[in-house]
């Protein structure tokens, strides 16, 4: 396998951006190549910055990050996977997106999930990736 000496994105960029979190997201967005996938979580965490009052968290973080990349999917991952019964399968919502965004078969995806996830906990992951997959526009997936 290759060695990684550092966890910086060489140029051109990367071909997807996966955030958690609208800000660091928008903070992110300068990592992606041209034509890449931006997914982003609509959830907002408020940094110790802001809550300490050094700093504000922008409202127009959505519009910023549109402007910058037009074609970023932002979802509200944390709402889809607590409908499907544990708001932890916020990762498997967002997984669902750049599944459908990938070119790796969505069967290699879903193996991924048996294998690392607790046996009780497989189905319902599944669910939220299968619900994060139907979030990917129309016609997004080859």
């Amino acid at each position: 396998g290759a060695t990684v000496h550092s966890p910086l994105t060489p140029p051109p960029g990367a071909d997807f951006l996966l955030a958690f979190e609208l800000l660091e997201g928008l903070r992110a967005l300068p990592q992606l190549r041209p034509g890449g996938a931006a997914i982003v979580n609509r959830q907002r965490i408020i940094p110790s910055s802001v809550t300490y009052g050094t700093a504000v968290y922008p409202e127009d973080v959505e519009v910023r990050m549109q402007a910058q990349c037009p074609e970023a999917i932002i979802v509200d991952a944390l709402a889809i996977a607590s409908e499907t019964g544990d708001a932890r399968a916020v990762n498997s919502v967002m997984m669902g997106v750049l599944a459908a965004r990938a070119s790796l078969p969505i069967a290699c995806w879903e193996d991924a999930i048996r294998q690392t996830v607790k046996p009780r906990f497989v189905e319902l992951n599944l669910a939220a990736f299968h619900r994060g997959i139907a979030l990917a526009p129309a016609g997004v997936r080859s």
